[in-house]
């Protein structure tokens, strides 16, 4: 490598006047990038902040949110801890939602359910088991404020869209793909504007994917089965819900001053 400094960097990380052949190891390499992975909490949120007893970290919109977001559908909340919950707001289990699913998926069907050979069957793909189809693990909530785009595929770009697609997600599908919705995102908008693929041809498979999805989702709720109640919110209570989700973002991540210590300048 020429001139560096890697040896220097390393004696003092380690507190050792080793050399370069028993201090560079791979173990200590392996060490480094994980005492530098685990340095990345950011969890100081304004959420965390109202817990810890600062009463005017959240605003009153994000006060109602919270109590929309940890309350049950039957009594009148959204129900989302049933699945968002403990310190990462994830059960860590797989579960139904039935988000679009875009994209070139995973190879899969045809199946029981029919299929056309670019589904994604989630943890079924793991587990060989049908009922487990269409489950995908619960994400953190954490910093998601600028994490989008949101969901397995990346279907949606904001996350009152992923709100209302819970309120009904038989309706957000049907909805998403009559307005050709999946053309927009970011990450295919300069694909389609540069004439290499039309949005005809993008995915064209994906809306009888997704509305398979949709389909188990209805059969787990009609058996009960299914953690995702049928919800009844405003339009009001979708923006408090929304701008509580905000209230989860560590402002740090935010600001390139404050992430300096973990991403150096360019």
């Amino acid at each position: 490598l020429g001139s560096n400094d890697w040896l220097v960097e390393f004696q003092q990380a380690f507190a050792s006047n080793d050399s370069a052949e028993n201090l560079i190891s791979f173990d200590n390499i392996a060490h480094a990038i994980g005492e530098y992975e685990r340095s990345m909490q950011f969890v100081n949120h304004p959420w965390q902040n109202y817990m810890d007893g600062d009463l005017a970290a959240m605003t009153e919109d994000q006060k109602e949110g919270a109590v929309l977001f940890f309350n049950t559908p039957q009594d009148g909340g959204a129900g989302c801890a049933g699945c968002h919950n403990g310190e990462l707001f994830s059960d860590e289990q797989h579960h139904v939602v039935a988000f679009p699913q875009v994209g070139p998926g995973k190879g899969d069907g045809p199946g029981i359910n029919g299929g056309a050979g670019d589904d994604d069957f989630g943890l079924a793909r793991e587990t060989s088991n049908d009922n487990d189809r269409y489950h995908f693990r619960t994400a953190s909530l954490l910093n998601l404020k600028v994490t989008a785009p949101y969901g397995h595929s990346g279907s949606f770009d904001s996350l009152e869209r992923i709100v209302r697609h819970y309120v009904n997600p038989q309706r957000s599908v049907q909805g998403y793909f009559d307005r050709n919705d999946h053309c927009q995102l970011d990450q295919f908008e300069s694909l389609i504007e540069s004439g290499a693929t039309s949005c005809a041809s993008l995915y064209p498979n994906a809306e009888t994917n997704s509305l398979l999805a949709v389909a188990k989702l209805n059969q787990e709720q009609q058996a009960q089965t299914s953690r995702l109640g049928r919800i009844r919110i405003n339009d009001n209570e979708v923006n408090q819900l929304v701008r509580f989700l905000e209230a989860l973002t560590d402002p740090c991540v935010e600001s390139s001053a404050c992430l300096s210590d973990w991403i150096p300048a360019a």
